[in-house]
Order: structure tokens, then C-alpha cells, then sequence
């Protein structure tokens, strides 16, 4: 019996319409295969774009937050080097400690490349630098020495430029990372 199923087997491949059976069932399984394989790599590519947009979004954010408490502190400063309004001096600590929070929290994301922590670190201390000549301002306006104060609180205004410089290029850095995925 078995060489007469063998026997069937064979003359249906010989056959034309043999032929074309199993070739159609070969495509089918093909066609199966390659949806299969399609559905597969457009789920990980959305996945993943998912993923690294939503990194990019928080990079923004926290980097629009950083130069606006920057901006803010700063501003807060050369108010009370003009006034000595204690309230601006409040505001310029609390922006400066908002700053250094976002800036820590940039820090701590996971995933920093060295060059990229190479430039929080740059921030960071040409923020702090910063904020040492604006306290210095400070006591120096509350000693009375006004133009001492402007001097110190201009060398502040001065380094200004290249801290928002920095911060740019932290955000160029991580735009050219996400173009590269």
C-alpha cells in the first residue's frame, strides 16, 4: 500500500496541476512567512522610535527648563544688585537651585554618552561660576560698594553667553545622536 500512496504522490508532482498546487502552497507559506517577518520589524522600528522620541522630548524639556531658571536667576540677580528688593534675592536662589535640580536631572538620565556628560559637567560650572559672581554682587551692593557691584555682576553677565552656548550645544549633541539612530 505504501508504494501505491508513494506511487500517487509521484505521478501528482509530475502533473501540471501537481505542480502548480504545491508551487501555490509554496508561495502561500512564503507570503505567510514574509508578513509575519514585516509585522515583526515594523513593530520594533515603531518601538523603538517610540522610545528614543520620547527621550528626545524629555532632553528638550529639561533643556528649555534649564535656560529659562538660568535666564530667570539671572534676572532675579541684576534686580536686586538695582533694588536690593529682598524678594528678587529669594528668586535668584530659587531659580538657581531650579537650575541645578534640572541640571542634575539631565545628568542622571540614563544613556549619557562621556561627550555628553562632559558638557553637563561644563554647564554646571560655568553656572556655578556664574552664581558666585552674582552673590558677590550681592554682598557688594549690601556693602555698598555699587560699582564693585556692577563690575562683579557684569563679569556674571559676561559668562552668560557662554553658559546658554553650552546649553545649545548639549541640545545639537543630542539632536545629532537622535539623527544617528
Amino acid at each position: 500500500m505504501t508504494t501505491r500512496g508513494g506511487a500517487l504522490r509521484a505521478r501528482t508532482l509530475h502533473s501540471v496541476r501537481g505542480r502548480l498546487s504545491v508551487g501555490f502552497g509554496v508561495l502561500v507559506a512564503l507570503l505567510v512567512a514574509a508578513t509575519a517577518l514585516a509585522r515583526s520589524s515594523m513593530d520594533f522600528l515603531s518601538t523603538a522610535i517610540g522610545s528614543t522620541l520620547a527621550e528626545v522630548q524629555a532632553d528638550a524639556q529639561l533643556s528649555a527648563q534649564l535656560s529659562s531658571s538660568v535666564v530667570q536667576a539671572l534676572e532675579a540677580g541684576h534686580r536686586y544688585v538695582e533694588t536690593r528688593d529682598p524678594e528678587a534675592l529669594r528668586t535668584f536662589r530659587t531659580h538657581g537651585w531650579s537650575a541645578h535640580r534640572v541640571q542634575r536631572a539631565l545628568n542622571s538620565r540614563t544613556g549619557q554618552a562621556p561627550h555628553e556628560i562632559a558638557l553637563l559637567a561644563d554647564i554646571d560650572n560655568k553656572l556655578s561660576a556664574i552664581e558666585v559672581r552674582y552673590a558677590l554682587a550681592h554682598r557688594l551692593v549690601d556693602l555698598g560698594r555699587d560699582a564693585d557691584a556692577e563690575s562683579a555682576e557684569q563679569r556674571g553677565r559676561d559668562a552668560v553667553t557662554d553658559l546658554l552656548a553650552a546649553i545649545e550645544r548639549f541640545g545639537q549633541v543630542k539632536a545629532e545622536r537622535v539623527a544617528a539612530a
